[in-house]
């Protein structure tokens, strides 16, 4: 059987990695590299990496000055020895079984890309709901074009961690360094380099939602990430012959987080303005009844009747 390479990048995560790195050491599958870029971790992640390198010997460990969670990834796929890839991240867990389901279905399927869903869990590991939950593409074999228009659909997630990838995928596709929306940024190049993706009815990852995370205030950066993904698929999608579908809901979900994020950096109206006309530019592509189907259909009307502001210092007045 053929090698999987799962790569974990890893930046100070203490209190959730023992859980990630056991559920990944009892795998099912026996043919298992695990790949750990520990990126500049300082509250002792960088030690529990090392203890349980030297107890699996199917452990490595790279320590690394810390680059973001692009570069501990593009690290990981450089040293990468198995003919698929996986990434985990090292405050989740995993099924037992996770690998073997998703190398199998691959396999039978012929495909190049499997997928499984996934289940949200607080900190505590207690299962909760994701209100815009996207992972809605039924179980089954999908073209290229079919899972990308899936994706830019919203009807599936643009997340690394639920899938299996052949390798040879990722030759001349690294992660943008120094970026948020990392996964997007890869995700359609990948699907449009597969030429058949599976998907599983099996929930096998479980993504830990942390209040860290949630909680971060948001930096102009931020903002401009945003942007900069638009134009990065804008562009791309200028040279090739087909558009696909979703493309418009996609820019619209991309800009109206990015109108929140400018909202709550105190951003100047020039930029606000400047984000929601490029917002209404694509609505009008979509109009009301297919934003409906939008898991970001609020946001979508908020800001198509300029009330995302008003609506957002309301909301602050009430917390006060």
């Amino acid at each position: 059987m053929e090698k999987i390479s799962v790569i974990l990048p890893v930046n100070n995560v203490a209190p959730y990695l023992r859980q990630c790195l056991d559920s990944l050491c009892c795998q099912t599958i026996q043919e298992m590299e695990i790949i750990i870029v520990d990126d500049g971790s300082s509250d002792g992640s960088a030690e529990i990496c090392d203890e349980y390198a030297s107890a699996h010997s199917n452990i490595t460990v790279i320590h690394k000055k810390n680059g973001g969670v692009s570069s501990a990834r593009n690290v990981g796929i450089q040293m990468a020895q198995g003919t698929y890839i996986a990434f985990v991240d090292p405050d989740d867990y995993v099924h037992p079984a996770m690998m073997e389901k998703l190398y199998v279905r691959l396999k039978a399927d012929a495909a190049e890309i499997c997928i499984c869903d996934f289940q949200n869990v607080d900190e505590s590991g207690k299962i909760t709901r994701d209100p815009y939950r996207m992972n809605h593409l039924a179980p089954g074999v999908y073209t290229s074009d079919q899972a990308l228009d899936a994706l830019f659909l919203q009807q599936l997630t643009s997340h690394l961690w639920n899938k299996l990838f052949y390798r040879e995928l990722f030759e001349n596709i690294t992660f943008p360094e120094g970026r948020r929306y990392e996964d997007i940024a890869v995700m359609y190049l990948l699907f449009e380099k597969a030429k058949r993706i599976s998907k599983l009815p099996d929930v096998l990852y479980y993504y830990r939602n942390r209040s860290s995370s949630i909680t971060r205030t948001p930096q102009m950066h931020d903002v401009d990430d945003a942007l900069y993904i638009i134009q990065l698929v804008q562009r791309h999608y200028q040279e090739v012959p087909r558009q696909p579908e979703g493309l418009n809901e996609f820019y619209c979900g991309i800009l109206s987080n990015a109108y929140l994020l400018a909202l709550h950096t105190g951003a100047d109206d020039s930029l606000l303005n400047r984000i929601r006309d490029e917002f209404m530019r694509h609505f009008h592509h979509i109009g009301f009844r297919r934003a409906m189907k939008n898991p970001y259909y609020f946001k979508f009307i908020l800001l198509k009747l300029n009330l995302t502001k008003p609506v957002l210092k309301l909301k602050m007045a009430v917390k006060r």
